[in-house]
């Protein structure tokens, strides 16, 4: 009851304003959040300011001040997208830096709304449920057969272990699984902080069905942990 709270019409969404900090979260249910349970489909967004806080197109989401980083929702929806909407997606841009955490149904897009993937500094894939990487398939299509948006290098896709034989498992033979890897450099979630541009991000695995992390991303003047799908834990 301390805290000022705001429901935003449409998927429960929940903003609260804490001193110089903000809490977004996404549950499949609000009964888990009032009465308890297992908190399935939970998304969690923390972070100090200085931050832009905006939402996509048609999307009903508050926005909050800020100079420096700007954070950009193109998908907030769990496991399919409703009409207009898009699964997991979210733009973190500092400076000249691009960086996408998940990119499920509908992300590609909406995406090109507000950077295009030539601009993109690196993806990463918290779990390999669909909802948070389906839309890595169109994306391959983006990179390789756009004539206009061609990309110099690799684009960095950072995934949990194993990610690689994993999103190729839906393809028959090793040709088409070569052709789907060729544009992205995959490397996996670990232990060790990892530098894309201006920001740092480090890593912890947390509760859900499939291996899956959360991500603390940080610069100079502000830190934003996306915990991805997870139930209550210790750590």
């Amino acid at each position: 009851k301390a805290l000022p709270c705001s429901i935003a019409s449409g998927n429960c969404q929940c903003v609260n304003h804490w001193n110089n900090a903000c809490l977004f979260i996404r549950f499949t249910s609000l009964v888990n959040y009032f009465f308890g349970g297992t908190w399935s489909g939970c998304i969690l967004l923390c972070f100090r300011l200085p931050i832009t806080f905006l939402s996509s197109k048609n999307e009903n989401l508050p926005a909050i001040g800020g100079e420096k980083v700007q954070l950009t929702v193109l998908g907030r929806y769990g496991a399919y997208p409703a009409a207009g909407g898009a699964c997991s997606g979210y733009l973190l841009q500092d400076g000249d830096t691009n960086l996408l955490l998940d990119c499920g149904s509908g992300i590609v897009s909406r995406l090109q709304n507000f950077c295009s993937w030539t601009n993109l500094s690196a993806i990463v894939i918290t779990h390999f449920h669909a909802d948070h990487y389906l839309d890595l398939y169109p994306l391959r299509y983006a990179l390789q057969l756009s004539k206009f948006n061609k990309r110099k290098d690799k684009l960095l896709v950072l995934v949990p272990p194993g990610g690689d034989i994993e999103l190729t498992r839906i393809f028959s033979n090793e040709e088409s699984k070569k052709s789907f890897a060729d544009p992205f450099l995959f490397r996996e979630i670990g232990s060790e902080e990892e530098r894309i541009g201006s920001l740092q991000l480090n890593f912890l695995q947390v509760n859900h069905p499939v291996p899956t992390y959360a991500v603390k991303v940080r610069n100079n003047n502000c830190q934003l942990v996306y915990t991805s799908d997870t139930s209550f834990h210790g750590q």
